[in-house]
């Protein structure tokens, strides 16, 4: 039955994010990367409930239950009595789920048709938009410079930095943080990810537990990146004004969902959050209230 494949699905996704939630808290405070955990947990999500629903099942026997004979030496054995009709069953049980099945499927394929059809057209915007942008190096690196579009990295196959130009006619420090930013979302292959992701989303969009998903991952991957600059010897209170004031700026299309500085106030506040939280000295214990 879809439907209940359908809240099996749910289930498990919901199970599945809050375990990786409460794993997150305790990996972060660690300060290791929590992608991996999000993209672990989206892929099974997707992928558990997809594989369960196209395995073949073998069907169950059918038993019946034996019929009392007046004849105490002539009894009806339960291979030997007549199964009820469907009518008479459908009867007893009350409206049946497989009578869901069908709205259900048209409801899915439409609604995958419509947000294949808004991916679509953001692709298509993008690679159109490219075409137009101007290309300059920029601290030794090639880069797009684009009006209003960027900080980002757009692309599929070859990923590519795009900056607005008011961020190039600006302050160089500045620039150079955002080239680095970028630079690490380029080697980490993120917008190719999260774009995988996107897809995935779009071939089950019923799914709330995956959209969910997909957001946690988009935050984990940009946490990641930020502590992969400060990692670098990056100052983490000029890194946090920079990501307050390019915000702030950001008055571009999100042609893809990877644009770093277009997100909302509240996944910018936990980045900024993540960046100047202390290490505890117990972080398990920590992680469930004790710390």
């Amino acid at each position: 039955m879809i439907a209940l494949w359908m809240l099996y699905a749910l289930g498990f996704g919901a199970v599945l994010g809050g375990a990786m939630l409460a794993l997150e808290r305790v990996v972060r405070l660690r300060r290791f990367p929590t992608r991996g955990l999000w993209l672990v947990a989206f892929a099974a999500s997707w992928m558990v409930p997809v594989t369960l629903a196209l395995v073949p099942r073998a069907p169950a026997p059918l038993t019946r239950p034996a019929v009392e004979s007046r004849d105490p030496g002539n009894a009806v054995t339960p291979a030997d009595a007549p199964a009820p009709p469907p009518a008479a069953v459908a009867a007893l049980g009350g409206p049946s789920l497989e009578a869901l099945t069908g709205p259900l499927l048209v409801l899915w394929g439409a609604g995958t048709l419509l947000l294949l059809g808004w991916l679509g057209r953001r692709l298509a915007m993008q690679f159109a938009v490219r075409r137009r942008w101007a290309r300059r190096e920029v601290d030794g690196r090639p880069v797009l410079v684009a009006p209003e579009v960027g900080p980002a990295v757009v692309g599929v196959r070859r990923l590519e930095i795009v900056l607005p130009e008011w961020a190039v006619r600006g302050d160089a420090a500045a620039l150079r943080l955002m080239l680095r930013h970028e630079e690490q979302h380029v080697r980490a292959r993120d917008p190719n990810f999260l774009l995988l992701a996107a897809v995935a989303v779009v071939l089950m969009p019923w799914n709330a537990l995956l959209w969910w998903q997909l957001r946690r991952l988009r935050l984990a991957i940009e946490v990641d990146c930020d502590a992969r600059v400060l990692g670098l010897g990056e100052n983490a209170h000029r890194y946090g004004s920079l990501l307050l004031d390019v915000a702030s700026r950001y008055a571009g299309p999100d042609l893809l969902p990877g644009a770093a500085f277009s997100e909302s106030a509240s996944q910018l506040s936990r980045r900024i959050d993540a960046m100047s939280a202390p290490r505890p000295r117990r972080p398990i214990l920590h992680a469930i209230g004790f710390g």
